[in-house]
């Protein structure tokens, strides 16, 4: 429903407009529309059917007043088409630069993942083929791992990878584009004074590969006013021929072997029979993944290594959350299978019961997240007195433990203590029904994690106290199980989370020790109580569930 409304300016390019109300209204904004798309790509913010982009999608709005949200939309259109009678709205299209270029592919040419970092220079790129599209990367390595990930069950034809320029711009392309590919590549040389290198480059080494008759693709990156923005395209040059079909090679006449100069080879190869295709590209690079650009952590987590020991309820959580925080590499230790149990509080999901938990959590992981180096997993009991084992331990950045056995745990921390274990490690363990968690920081030798247990590994100052044992016998041989839910978990896997992402950005004190209390009522609820160790030690904690910190004792 709308109305049709006339705008007397003097200016004869548009006379009418359309207010419409959505059915939504007046719980959204009233839309304005021009009579027509004629100046889609003619004049920012225009979509494809005319309606004219005012405001974001989702504003709030005060649904009491109808009429003043009209005349705000109203007043909003008044605004927009003073700025376009004097010219004020010209740096619209660059700013929102890829917005444009979308609405102007060729729906039917292949949609592109760019992995590439936008930071970097112009080079020769790689490309490999999916079944859904096409990835570009720096490195045939980066690209052949990122498919891998990706699509670990897609057979990936390596032999299909070919290369792609990566062009750095000064000023991204915006309508009206180039017509012809002649036009194009002069343009890109004016935004670029490597093209003519980079694509002479490109030429040669397709040439070489009998492949300068598929289609080339070229990556664009420009930064805006709004940031980096990636577009790609493709040029398609049809083969001249002679009489007989045979294909003539007319690119090098004129010349001597070795004397065509850079700029007619690349002229003469996508000028004359040839066109381009403009390719539908989304990001899936790290810095666009891990913050949008904006995440200053990232360069120093991406080159980070984790050591997992367990992937259990606690430590698959944990895994997940260092993975989506950016960092590049994760190796998890755990010889146990998922069950149907485990469902409610781990990490994964029905499709991996069955599986071991290691393998199945990098898998997911490399999956969801295929930028990452990667999730390595061995389906085994981890030793320090492994060789092996040492030697993974030694090489990464930090590791932690949420295994719970404390057969393991103490062997560690003595070989800590005693300088055969020099990394950092955390550990990590939930009270019962996860409403308090503990997760504790050892660097070298300062400190040990046997000095607040026994010998047989019983906290000396446990948060919580219980009259009866809460442990719960399930029919099988020697079963118990420990009842909690994800939400209580969630608190634990967070704080251990931060614990080990603080240390690999700003480095922390050994000793440094987290504990998670939920609240007063919650634990009075189940029949808990704060216990007297704890009260002695550290005191009485707040009525509401809190994070604290201390030196570990």
């Amino acid at each position: 429903m709308g109305w049709e409304l006339s705008d007397n300016r003097g200016d004869s390019e548009v006379e009418d407009v359309r207010l419409l109300l959505p059915v939504e209204f007046p719980n959204c904004l009233p839309r304005v529309a021009l009579p027509d798309a004629s100046k889609h790509l003619v004049w920012p913010h225009v979509e494809v059917d005319g309606v004219i982009c005012l405001e974001n999608e989702g504003i709030p709005v005060d649904a009491n007043a109808p009429i003043n949200l009209v005349r705000y939309i109203l007043q909003r259109y008044s605004e927009y088409r003073s700025d376009i009678l004097t010219g004020d709205l010209a740096g619209e299209f660059s700013r929102e630069f890829v917005s444009y270029w979308d609405w102007a592919v060729d729906e039917s040419a292949a949609k592109i993942v760019s992995i590439l970092n936008p930071r970097e220079n112009s080079s020769i790129v790689f490309l490999g083929h999916s079944d859904t599209g096409i990835v570009i990367g720096e490195t045939k390595e980066k690209v052949e791992n990122w498919l891998k990930h990706r699509y670990p069950e897609e057979k990936i034809d390596l032999d299909l990878m070919d290369r792609a320029l990566f062009l750095r711009v000064s000023s991204p392309l915006i309508p009206p584009y180039p017509q012809s590919v002649v036009d194009l590549i002069r343009l890109l040389a004016n935004e670029s004074p490597e093209l003519w290198r980079t694509a002479s480059e490109l030429l040669e080494l397709r040439s070489g590969e009998d492949r300068e008759f598929v289609p080339a693709f070229i990556v664009l990156v420009s930064n805006s006013s709004s940031g980096a923005g990636i577009v790609a395209l493709s040029i398609n040059r049809r083969p001249r021929v002679d009489r007989g079909g045979r294909k003539i090679d007319t690119v090098p006449a004129g010349f001597r072997p070795g004397k065509l100069p850079e700029r007619v080879r690349v002229l003469r190869t996508w000028g004359p029979g040839a066109h381009y295709r403009k390719h539908r590209t989304r990001r899936a690079d790290r810095n666009w993944i891990h913050g949008r650009d904006h995440n200053v952590a990232l360069d120093k987590l991406a080159a980070s290594h984790v050591l997992m020991l367990g992937a259990g309820s606690l430590g698959s959580g944990i895994a997940v959350l260092l993975a989506q925080a950016g960092v590049g590499k994760i190796t998890i230790f755990d010889p146990d299978h998922l069950g149907w149990e485990n469902l409610s509080r781990h990490a994964l999901g029905s499709t991996y019961v069955g599986y071991n938990k290691a393998e199945g959590l990098c898998e997911e992981l490399n999956r969801r997240l295929p930028h990452i180096e990667g999730c390595v997993a061995r389906s085994e009991f981890f030793s320090a007195q492994n060789s092996e084992h040492h030697q993974l331990f030694e090489s990464c950045d930090i590791a932690i433990s949420t295994t719970g056995d404390w057969n393991l745990e103490a062997a560690i921390a003595r070989m800590q203590q005693s300088g055969d274990l020099a990394k950092p490690i955390v550990f990590s363990w939930l009270e019962t029904h996860a409403l308090a968690a503990h997760a504790v920081l050892f660097e070298g030798n300062d400190g040990i994690l046997v000095e607040g247990f026994s010998s047989t590994g019983d906290p000396k100052f446990p948060v919580l106290t219980w009259d009866a044992n809460q442990e719960v016998p399930i029919p099988a041989c020697g079963g118990q199980f420990a009842p909690y839910g994800a939400v209580s978990l969630a608190y634990a896997q967070a704080m251990s989370s931060e614990l080990v992402l603080e240390y690999l950005n700003f480095g922390l004190p050994s000793k440094t020790y987290c504990v998670f209390i939920q609240s007063a009522a919650e634990i009075q609820n189940i029949g808990g109580k704060i216990s007297d160790e704890w009260k002695t030690r550290f005191g009485e904690p707040d009525s509401a569930q809190s994070i604290y910190r201390y030196q570990w004792p």
